[in-house]
This record gives C-alpha cells, structure tokens and sequence, in this order.
C-alpha cells in the first residue's frame, strides 16, 4: 500500500545545486505547492501522499510519499504519485510514477522483486556525454563492484543531433564523462532486487542507428541541458531525487 502523509523536513537553501513501473492509493494534501519540471518521460496511475516544509527552491509544503515496498521520497503538494506495480508468474515489480503539478511524468520509482528477470540491451558506437550536477545520495543504493550512488544529472549526445538528459539516483558508473551509448541507471537495494528512480530505466542511444531524440528530456544543446538542470524545476527534481530513502 502507499502512503503520503505529512512530514517536517528543514529548509534547504539552493543557488547553484550540484545534485544532480495495479492499484491507487490516498492523498493527503495540506498545503500549497512548489515549482516544478514540465517534463514528461514514460510511465503511469496514483498513491498515498503527505505535507511536510519544503526543501527549496521554494519554501512551500512538500508531502512525503511511501512506495509499497516501504521506500519514501518527498515531493512538492500539487504532484501525485501513482502505483504500477504489477505481479506475473516469476515474481513482482514494485512501481511508482511520480507525476508534476501537469499530470506529466517527471520520475519513475522502480523495485524488481524477481518479476522483471534482467536487463538486456547493448550498442557499441559511444557518444559524448557531460555531467551536469552531481553529489553523493544518501537513499541507500549500492552495486556488486561498489560503484556509488549520487543525486545527479546527465546528458548524452544523439547520433541525430541534440542530447538527451537523466536526473535521478544514478550509479557514479555513469557520470564518469566518458563517451556512452546505453546506460542503465539502476542499482541494489538493501533488501536485495534491482532498483531505480530516475527520468528513464535506461538512457543513451538504445540500438544502432537508434536515439532517443523527440523525448521529453531531449534538449538541442548540452549548454540548453544545463540550463534546465540549473532552472527552478530542474532543481526541484534534483531535490525529489536526492529525499528518496530506501532504508526508512
């Protein structure tokens, strides 16, 4: 079951922030909402959600939110969280959509307890990529070789031009400014099971000729990606990213 519910948490001051998948649960606003990213990657249906002071860059309410799987995030009062976990013969797939004050998709809670059976895909031509903002998460994420997590932003060049941008809890793998094609931006969770919360699953050139250009996170220049990334909802995802918790 979700659950939002109000929470206090401290004001954060942000100038410059380096931060860089059937069933509806209840809402529980009390209080007005922030700025945030009109965006809208894929996903989508609604949870449990609760008020709590804002960590910037606005200063009103946020409601913190609770995934099935126990998993919390907090989030301005005018989004919504909907829940998409689903079941099949192997095992389940928690997940959450959290959608902005549009009803556009901006994040995608992700928490694999055996129902996905791994990850596939591959390309071999690497792109230019650029970080945009990066500091170290505290959500709880961890990998097999040790690799961290941060609270993070990142673009990668398409083979058509443009780039296309990820803000999450990304592996530290993927911000090391190295040319890229597919990235998956997942990792492990405490309980065990493959997790994500970030813009995409997965990001980069998918398939060989392939690109995600025409997406929601496709921006001209990395210079235009930046400036999103340091824009008042760019920061705003940055700070639901960086409030997720995997360990209550």
């Amino acid at each position: 079951m979700l659950r939002i519910r109000p929470v206090a948490i401290p004001l954060l001051v942000v100038a410059s922030l380096a931060l860089a998948a059937c069933a509806t649960g209840t809402t529980e606003a009390d209080s007005a909402a922030s700025p945030s990213p009109s965006a809208s990657p894929e996903s989508s249906p609604s949870p449990s959600a609760s008020t709590e002071p804002t960590p910037s860059p606005s200063s009103e309410p946020w409601q913190r939110v609770e995934a099935p799987d126990g998993a919390t995030w907090t989030m301005p009062s005018d989004w919504t969280a909907t829940d998409t976990t689903s079941e099949n013969e192997v095992g389940t797939v928690v997940g959450m959509d959290v959608q902005d004050e549009t009803g556009a998709t901006v994040l995608s809670y992700f928490h694999d307890l055996g129902g996905l059976g791994g990850i596939g895909g591959a390309c071999s031509t690497q792109h230019p990529q650029e970080v945009l903002a990066a500091t170290p998460s505290d959500a709880g994420l961890s990998s097999p070789d040790g690799v961290g997590f941060s609270d993070a932003a990142y673009a990668i060049e398409q083979p058509a031009g443009g780039v296309v941008l990820t803000i999450g809890v990304l592996p530290d793998s993927a911000l090391d400014a190295q040319p890229n094609c597919l990235v998956y931006n997942v990792g492990s969770h405490p309980d065990g099971g493959m997790t994500s919360f970030a813009t995409a699953f997965s990001s980069g050139v998918p398939a060989e000729g392939g690109d995600q250009q025409g997406t929601a996170w496709s921006f001209p220049t990395f210079d235009d990606a930046q400036a999103y990334v340091d824009s008042d909802e760019g920061q705003t995802l940055l700070l639901v990213a960086a409030s997720l918790s995997l360990v209550g």
